[in-house]
């Protein structure tokens, strides 16, 4: 992916704007129904990787989100505290496995803390393993209201293989969602 990879962090405004969030669509209204005051919360990277990009990928895309949702960025709240390889290559036990632990929540402080939305935005859901492992974090740190938003979402590989495939028969098919009550893709 060119924004993580490539160095083309500004890539995640495009694709805000392009989504359905930027179309005032279905997403937007999603993220609206939680409710007001939201905190968008980037799923950290450690901060040797930080130094090798340069910058967070998920940091733009909350960034960008907190914007279209008048919604406020908070890159401040979890931290990553052990460095683990990438999970490109991992499945998906091995990606929960992984990310066991890598996260940690500075306590909420306060009563909107506890009760006022708070958004862990990652870029790219394939298993829900590292949001999970952020959502955890927080709630040990007090937060009541855990939701996940990621910009893209990845079909398995067999999900993908069986949708071409019955595309290139001329089926119609049906794009797979997450439950709205707890994710939600903005393509």
């Amino acid at each position: 992916m060119a924004m993580k990879y490539k160095g083309m962090q500004k890539i995640a405004s495009y694709l805000v704007a392009h989504s359905s969030v930027g179309r005032k669509g279905e997403a937007l209204q999603i993220l609206e129904s939680w409710g007001k005051n939201m905190q968008f919360l980037p799923v950290p990277v450690h901060s040797a990787r930080h130094r090798e990009r340069g910058y967070n990928q998920c940091e733009q895309a909350a960034l960008e989100l907190s914007l279209a949702c008048n919604g406020k960025l908070n890159a401040d709240v979890l931290k990553r505290r052990i460095y683990r390889p990438s999970q490109t290559l991992l499945g998906s036990a091995a990606r929960s496995l992984n990310v066991a632990g890598a996260f940690e929540a500075k306590r909420a402080t306060n009563a909107a803390d506890l009760q006022n939305p708070v958004v862990v935005v990652d870029d790219v859901y394939t298993t829900g393993a590292t949001t999970a492992s952020c959502a955890r974090a927080l709630k040990r740190a007090g937060f009541e209201n855990v939701k996940v938003c990621a910009l893209l979402y990845e079909f398995p590989v067999s999900a993908a293989v069986d949708r071409a495939a019955d595309i290139s028969v001329g089926w119609k098919t049906e794009t797979q969602t997450l439950p709205a009550s707890t994710n939600s893709t903005l393509t």
